[in-house]
């Protein structure tokens, strides 16, 4: 982790120096959305199932049990349906 802040704050981590940015929290989140859609794209309407997205199709290559999105997660693993009952549901409190 100090390794990580010192090449932000020295500027190593943009000029490539310290290796790449791959790791860092934008990017590691970013990644975790374009898996998130990825594996939404797969059953959009149902969902993957809760707890299946390390078993979808992209989930499988993506090499992780779960992407670190609470919104991208719901997303992939509940689909359009679960997430609308999560906003009805968050509404009623």
């Amino acid at each position: 982790f100090a390794m990580r802040i010192e090449s932000i704050v020295t500027g190593k981590a943009i000029s490539k120096e310290a290796g790449s940015l791959v790791g860092e929290s934008l990017t590691q989140r970013t990644g975790d959305y374009e898996a998130s859609f990825r594996v939404w794209l797969e059953s959009p309407v149902l969902g993957v199932g809760p707890g299946n997205f390390a078993f979808s199709d992209f989930g499988k290559t993506y090499n992780q049990p779960y992407p670190s999105t609470l919104y991208g997660s719901l997303l992939a693993e509940q689909g359009l349906i679960g997430v609308s009952l999560m906003i009805v549901w968050r509404k009623s409190e």
